[in-house]
Order: structure tokens, then sequence, then C-alpha cells
């Protein structure tokens, strides 16, 4: 599984994810799917990843789908990641 392309509000691409880790998803039916994955603290890409922004996730070869970037939170673990 991989998150690949971080778009804007106009869908115009801004960046390539490729340290992001920790990539999941839920499509329960009949309702809201989630996607949640984790980036590294110093990585640069993180200032790319704005609320709204949209993400498009693989799951191999495969799309899942796009989804909208939401705050929740944000954790930083001892190790920078």
């Amino acid at each position: 599984m991989n998150v690949t392309t971080v778009y804007d509000l106009d869908m115009n691409k801004v960046a390539y994810l490729e340290n992001a880790f920790g990539i999941g998803y839920e499509q329960p039916l009949n309702s809201l799917w989630t996607a949640q994955f984790s980036l590294p603290a110093n990585d640069p890409k993180v200032e790319e990843c704005k609320p709204l922004y949209y993400v498009e996730i693989f799951d191999g070869a495969e799309r899942v789908d796009l989804f909208r970037i939401i705050p929740t939170e944000t954790r930083r673990s001892s190790d920078g990641a």
C-alpha cells in the first residue's frame, strides 16, 4: 500500500509522498471511508499536507480513492518520526 500524490484544492499535484508509512484505510459499507498515513517529522513534504487537500492512495497497483486531509491531531515521537 502506498500514498502517491497530494493534490491541492484545485486538483493540482503538489507532492509525492515517497516516505509515507503506517498507511491504512477502511471502507465500511454505507459509511464514510477513512484513511491514515504518517510521515517522518523531518520530511519537507509534511508542509504540503494541508487541511482539505487530497491524497490519492493505492493498494498495490489498484487505486483505492482520493481522500481529504482532515486535521485531527499531530503526534511526534522522540525519534523524530
